[in-house]
């Protein structure tokens, strides 16, 4: 069953950046697929993060800024218990219909905020975050919110541009990755990174990273 919890809570303290890049998520609901494909996304990096992070029947597993669901095939081939959280009703309609066509039951969508997870410490075994940091500006929070509801030994997995500058009419909060991940004070278990030669928005340099929550 999917199910999509109402949130109402998820738009109040919403800052005026995040509001804009939740403007342009919205309204790219229905193609941000083949936006992505196209030109922003490498074909084999989901599946690269996922094998990564080793993710096993019977895991918990929250996905933060689900969107319109991308991974969930990966969770399909694992029977893992998914809780996708996403700002934007938009991109979660999306994921639903991705859902039900590919018969997952163990997925579950909820409207909320990255920033604050209403779920308890520990309640995972593992965090996702695929370009979604880039897209939150106070995503050190987010990130940091995400290790609180991941249990100690459990992993957080990362896929995003290593470096973009902020344009939050298009949806990009800015990031550097490798000094967030610094901030975050989680132990690097896992690095890649690699070049889009397609990716004419912002530099080409992305990365994968899997990090152990202490």
């Amino acid at each position: 069953m999917t199910a999509i919890p109402s949130a109402e809570a998820c738009s109040s303290g919403v800052s005026a950046e995040q509001a804009l890049i939740n403007q342009w998520y919205s309204s790219h609901a229905g193609n941000y697929d083949a936006l992505m494909n196209g030109r922003h996304e490498l074909r084999h990096a989901r599946e690269t993060l996922m094998g990564l992070l080793d993710i096993r029947e019977g895991y918990k597993v929250v996905e933060v800024s689900v969107g319109t669901g991308k991974n969930f095939p990966h969770y399909k081939k694992a029977r893992a218990e998914v809780v996708g959280v996403d700002i934007t009703s938009n991109m979660l309609d999306v994921a639903m219909r991705k859902a039900r066509k590919l018969d997952l039951a163990g997925v579950v969508l909820m409207e909320g905020d990255g920033r604050r997870l209403p779920f308890r410490e520990s309640s995972f075994d593992v965090g996702v975050l695929t370009y979604a940091l880039s897209a939150i500006p106070d995503n050190l929070q987010a990130l940091s919110e995400t290790a609180r509801v991941v249990r100690p030994g459990g992993r957080i997995g990362i896929l995003d541009f290593y470096h973009s500058s902020k344009n939050v009419e298009g949806g990009v909060a800015g990031i550097g990755l490798l000094a967030l991940v610094h901030q975050s004070g989680l132990q690097v278990v896992h690095n890649k990174s690699f070049i889009n030669p397609r990716e004419t928005r912002m530099p080409g340099r992305q990365g994968i990273y899997v990090l152990e929550v202490r």
